[in-house]
């Protein structure tokens, strides 16, 4: 994973190896004020958690989501947003 910001203290993304990080899709990701929170949300939606809540090294949490017709959405909190 190569992490980058599009300016100081805003998150930027990250840029894995194709076919193996995320499969063949462009997954997006969406800032979330707690990552728990929503995670938490997701089977009562009729979603699934396809990639629990881990951490990326001192910059936030991140967790993968697919949606009922089988998107993959991703999670981000950033370490300033709390530990949740």
């Amino acid at each position: 994973y190569y992490m980058f910001r599009s300016g100081p203290g805003e998150s930027g993304g990250a840029i894995g190896q194709r076919g193996v990080m995320s499969g063949q899709t462009m997954r997006q990701y969406v800032s979330v004020d707690s990552i728990d929170d929503a995670l938490a949300k997701v089977p009562g939606l009729g979603g699934d958690v396809v990639e629990p809540k881990m951490e990326a090294a001192g910059m936030g949490f991140y967790a993968v989501v697919r949606d009922t017709e089988g998107g993959e959405i991703g999670l981000w909190q950033d370490t300033s947003q709390g530990q949740g």
